[in-house]
């Protein structure tokens, strides 16, 4: 008969390899989901670049943009923590007048990440 003592037994006896076991298995698990493909949304900062010295935004211009990113999870998860993307819209070839400026994956700089640009948001300010 199976009691609350034999139980405790089983769970005192080999208590290191067990936590071993268990904490290989959880890792061997991580590296697997981590291995599949992801997309996740990102707020990345918008930067004006080139600045001609005669113009100057009439209008406060969006500060940050959210794009979605795709890469494995152990890339988006590096991507989150190391990475210093931003949106750099270069405005050197604008001239005086209403303007509207389109953002293309092209201007998203990534910092030498391996993820991809699947999407751009709406930009906010």
């Amino acid at each position: 008969m199976i009691s609350i003592k034999n139980i405790i037994d089983f769970f005192r006896h080999n208590l290191i390899i067990k936590a071993i076991a268990v904490f290989l298995a959880l890792f061997l698990w991580l590296n697997v989901v981590m291995e599949k493909q992801y997309v996740a949304a990102f707020k990345i900062p918008i930067v004006l670049v080139n600045i001609p010295k005669n113009v100057m935004p009439s209008k406060p211009f969006p500060t940050f943009a959210h794009v979605r990113i795709a890469g494995t999870g152990k890339q988006l998860w590096g991507f989150k923590i190391f990475s210093s993307a931003k949106i750099m819209v270069d405005v050197f070839k604008v001239r005086k007048g209403k303007r509207i400026i389109v953002i293309s994956n092209a201007d998203v700089f990534l910092g030498g990440s391996k993820v991809r640009v699947v999407a751009i948001e709406k930009p906010q300010s």
